[in-house]
């Protein structure tokens, strides 16, 4: 079953100026089908992380649409920490309810703020294709 939040058809502009339905996908949507099914029976490490990666991508993408969560850089270090702290109470709280789910989320939202606040600590290095540590 496919995650709610990925939303294929995305209805973007395909490569070729029309818009991605159903009968013509853009190459994300086709990326991430084929990817999908080449995982899908992959319970390798590697296979599990790359699940989780595209789950995040997704979950990020899906989340900033909403206006939930990140779509703009943190205006320092300490913006980064004080977000990371207030998603490790609500994983705190989730564990102490014993809710698998809600931690599985709270983890998700702990890794979108890591993501924005690697993006906002390298803005620079990112925009010009030099990530730190990252070959």
């Amino acid at each position: 079953m496919r995650d709610p939040l990925l939303k294929i058809p995305c209805g973007s502009v395909t490569g070729h100026g029309d818009i991605c339905t159903g009968g013509d996908l853009c190459s994300t949507c086709l990326y991430i089908l084929e990817l999908e099914k080449q995982l899908r029976d992959d319970f390798s490490p590697e296979g599990l992380i790359e699940k989780v990666l595209i789950q995040l991508g997704k979950r990020i993408k899906y989340l900033i649409s909403e206006g939930q969560k990140g779509g703009r850089h943190f205006a320092n270090p300490h913006e980064t920490l004080g977000k990371l702290a207030e998603e490790y109470q609500e994983l705190l709280e989730a564990i102490h309810k014993n809710n698998s789910s809600e931690t599985v989320a709270e983890l998700y939202d702990i890794a979108i703020i890591s993501v924005w606040g690697i993006i906002s600590a390298n803005k620079e290095k990112i925009e010009h294709d030099r990530i730190p540590g990252v070959s």
